[in-house]
């Protein structure tokens, strides 16, 4: 069930993620290199679920699969140091995802 009436539903589908745009926020110089840090952005979402959602137990899955792929030394360009492995921004969203 959603709070949302019919209008704001539509307005809300016409606004929703368009694989094809590349989202780099602040970061234009890297943009559709696939160097972007999604952490942030997923850690953001975790926050949203928790304090906008009450949804705390899925805020902590988010919040655990970041902290698990960061213990397992995945890093992306901008957080990389010696012994851990890079990966693009794509494949720590998968890393992350997986995890959840």
């Amino acid at each position: 069930s959603s709070d949302l009436d019919a209008g704001d539903q539509e307005w809300a589908t016409e606004l929703s993620v368009d694989d094809s745009y590349d989202y780099t926020g602040s970061a234009p110089d890297i943009a559709g290199q696939d160097k972007a840090n999604p952490l942030a952005t997923i850690l953001s979402a975790s926050m949203m679920l928790r304090y906008s959602f009450d949804m705390d137990k899925e805020a902590d899955a988010v919040d655990a699969a970041v902290k698990q792929v960061l213990a397992e030394g995945w890093r992306t360009g901008d957080i990389m140091s010696e012994g851990m492995k890079q990966v693009g921004c794509r494949q720590m969203g998968d890393l992350v995802a997986e995890r959840v």
